[in-house]
């Protein structure tokens, strides 16, 4: 069958915690992280070509806040913050964006490749997320590529080896630990859209990994949740203007 001569998607998906736990040094970290990713990016022409990217943020509840979008055209946008982690409902979000948002092969038009998701977080599940992981390993997982990253070591992280082969720990989360996880997620990216591009192979080709600040994880042997007892988050809400606003 004649596809024409458009170069096929690779959709890159973060979906990223904005829970309570990455108020201040955590969430900066990410959003300009994210923001060097893009501008790295953006000098690859094989990223260039395929790469088109979108954020979806969860706490309570998940929202997209950047569609699915060329590379060219995307800018990082501010980050939320929000109460509660609640997974379940984010893979719930993001299954329902993937039905709406990805394009399938047909006799005309040639489908988008394996979207690859990199999961960042910091906290374990606060919802029930047993359904939404069941449906996203039943009809999902076979058709992308996931990768977990607990950012610290105050998540279980066997609960995330339920949905996916490649969870990851990021051991410390100081400046310099970010700084280097990001050019690892950049190079990742850079070469999966290179073997998209050559060899037509949609298999996750990570980074090479170093273990000195980002190691994968043992399955069943996942990392046990820790209790942070420096400080408390309270989700408050102003009497005036009735918006919800943090206190750490």
């Amino acid at each position: 069958m004649d596809f024409g001569n458009k170069m096929r998607r690779l959709p890159i998906y973060f979906l990223i915690d904005v829970s309570e736990s990455m108020v201040g040094e955590p969430i900066e970290q990410v959003q300009e992280g994210i923001g060097g990713i893009n501008k790295e990016l953006r000098t690859d022409p094989f990223a260039l070509e395929t790469v088109y990217v979108s954020i979806i943020v969860f706490a309570g509840k998940a929202q997209k806040i950047t569609p699915l979008i060329e590379l060219y055209n995307f800018y990082p946008p501010k980050l939320p913050i929000g109460g509660g982690t609640s997974l379940g409902n984010a893979l719930i979000f993001l299954m329902n964006d993937f039905d709406s948002s990805l394009q399938k092969t047909t006799p005309e038009i040639k489908g988008d490749w394996k979207p690859i998701i990199f999961l960042f977080t910091d906290g374990n599940p606060t919802d029930k997320y047993e359904s939404a992981f069941d449906k996203w390993n039943q009809k999902y997982q076979s058709k992308s590529n996931l990768v977990v990253i607990s950012l610290g070591d105050n998540t279980d992280t066997s609960i995330f080896e339920k949905i996916s082969e490649q969870v990851l720990l990021l051991k410390n989360t100081d400046a310099e630990s970010f700084r280097k996880f990001f050019k690892w997620v950049t190079a990742s990216i850079k070469t999966s859209s290179v073997s998209v591009t050559e060899s037509k192979d949609e298999g996750l080709h990570l980074a090479p990994l170093t273990n000195d600040y980002l190691l994968k994880t043992d399955p069943g042997l996942g990392f046990k949740k820790k209790i942070d007892e420096n400080f408390a988050v309270v989700l408050a809400r102003c009497q005036t203007t009735k918006r919800h606003y943090l206190i750490k």
